[in-house]
């Protein structure tokens, strides 16, 4: 399985590395460290590098081929100094949620010159958040008598409300074809009326039902 780095320009190393390396769906991060993203220099306190550091981690984690922020498993820092507060006010604004945060691990560790705090990290990339799912509702169940109109908008609404579909489009050949204006008016002992030209989608599928008259 082929090997892709992941380079992230304000914060590249000196050191001929990327930031970060992906095989499959599986990311690895090299160190990110708390440099002033203005002067690149290493900020002053353990508090601004805390900042800096967890900043840098949201660019290495939404480059093309890296991960989302969401995707983040596990978290490993190193402090000069074991001080977790600064630490802890900067994850809980990244990962708010109790309920899906990655696993973390601080050390004490000596550092070089300068450095207070440094992390990587390990994602998981969810690959199926990329695809887009749809569904088309065909009029033809209203046109051979198997359904109503009603019964086709009561459908695409349960489509719009479902996590499983992005999108949903419903065919409206229904308020185009006369013969099938026709059809569906005499089921409902209704007169129809001349519509105006189709406009796509669920929006134009209601309003140019309404404007036949049709009872939704």
């Amino acid at each position: 399985m082929a090997r892709s780095s992941i380079y992230v320009g304000e914060i590249a190393h000196q050191s001929p590395i990327p930031n970060a390396s992906r095989i499959g769906n599986i990311i690895v991060s090299g160190l990110i460290r708390g440099a002033d993203p203005a002067t690149a220099k290493l900020a002053a306190t353990l508090e601004q590098q805390c900042a800096f550091m967890f900043l840098h981690m949201r660019p290495a984690a939404s480059r093309p081929a890296a991960p989302r922020v969401e995707d983040i498993i596990k978290v490993t820092v190193w402090m000069k100094e074991l001080q977790r507060k600064p630490v802890n006010d900067e994850w809980v604004k990244m990962f708010p949620d109790p309920a899906s945060r990655p696993a973390r691990q601080i050390m004490e560790v000596p550092m070089e010159a300068g450095v207070l705090v440094q992390c990587d990290f390990m994602a998981v990339i969810d690959e199926s958040a990329d695809m887009n799912f749809g569904i088309t509702l065909s009029n033809r169940g209203v046109l051979v008598g198997l359904c109503t109109t009603r019964d086709l908008l009561v459908l695409a609404d349960a489509v719009e409300a479902s996590r499983s579909m992005d999108s949903v489009w419903c065919g409206d050949a229904l308020f185009v074809n006369r013969r099938a204006r026709r059809a569906d008016a005499a089921r409902r002992g209704r007169r129809a009326h001349r519509t105006g030209a189709a406009r796509p989608g669920l929006h134009g599928l209601v309003r140019a039902a309404q404007s036949a008259g049709l009872r939704l």
